[in-house]
């Protein structure tokens, strides 16, 4: 299969109730294992890049990679940028073969923001490219490693933002924080309900890495439908390695090694679909 957008993957989600896992990748091994558990139980799949993401494999060889492994796809694949804050970052993606994109201009004012995505919106949508923003901000940097306060989503706010900037998607703060270590978040579901009562596009959950499973379980039939883990799967993968390290001293095959972690992340990216309800929709 060519890449596709996300509007062919979460419109149908959307009239299904479920969610769908849109999951960050760092390494051809992170890739592998993410398409591969999709393949396996025929769900549709979202791999996204962050910003440190792109810093550790510029976009050029990201897209060549990604388009080559979806066209070999069994199951549909958009590649994702996630948390993107500058324009020419974005015009590079999108130059270069990503289908959607996410600008983040929740650090700016809301006045700001709007005008930024308005642009970013009107490029892409002349290159079939789906575009999705964030109206409120959820808590700290992508990686965990800058405090930033979460400002809740006002349902009020997110139809105006919706309306005026014509996204495709749209990144709600609801109760989750990013690069969570524990699951221990508990969503705000009335104010997911009154959001979804006022917009009718697909929503987005950023980490939910942090978020109790019976949440995660619950979150595609209350009407979110893009799931955004990366988090949890970097812990995985590490743990895996230090465990496997740990355990025989003498092993320095660099191939033993990430090929037991990438089977740990393919199991975890199917354990998450199974939660999302995402298996056999693709």
């Amino acid at each position: 299969m060519s890449l596709v957008n996300l509007n062919d993957i979460l419109v149908k989600a959307k009239k299904g109730k479920y969610a769908v896992g849109a999951f960050n990748f760092f390494i051809k091994e992170d890739l592998e294992a993410i398409i591969s558990a999709a393949e396996e139980v025929h769900s549709p799949v979202i791999v996204m890049t962050s910003p440190s993401a792109v810093k550790h494999w510029d976009i050029i060889d990201i897209a060549q990679y990604v388009r080559r492994r979806a066209h070999l796809s069994t199951v549909p694949v958009c590649l994702h940028l996630d948390h993107a804050t500058d324009y020419n970052t974005i015009i590079k993606a999108m130059d270069e073969g990503y289908s959607s994109v996410m600008y983040d201009g929740s650090l700016l004012s809301y006045e700001e923001n709007v005008k930024n995505t308005k642009e970013i919106v009107k490029v892409a949508h002349a290159l079939n490219i789906t575009v999705e923003g964030e109206i409120g901000r959820v808590g700290r940097s992508e990686d965990g490693e800058e405090e930033i306060d979460t400002v809740l989503s006002v349902p009020e706010e997110v139809k105006e933002y919706v309306e005026v900037t014509g996204i495709d998607a749209c990144a709600i703060a609801i109760g989750s924080q990013h690069a969570m270590q524990k699951q221990e978040a508990n969503l705000d579901f009335d104010r997911l309900k009154a959001i979804r009562a006022v917009v009718d596009l697909p929503l987005v959950l950023h980490g939910s890495s942090g978020v109790v499973e019976e949440e995660l379980k619950k979150i595609g039939k209350a009407g979110m439908q893009k799931v955004n883990i990366g988090t949890r799967l970097k812990r995985v993968f590490s743990d895996t390695m230090r465990k496997m390290l740990n355990n025989n001293k003498e092993l320095h095959n660099q191939v033993k090694v990430l090929e037991a972690c990438t089977d740990s992340v393919k199991n975890e990216v199917i354990h998450k679909m199974e939660l999302l309800g995402c298996i056999a929709k693709a």
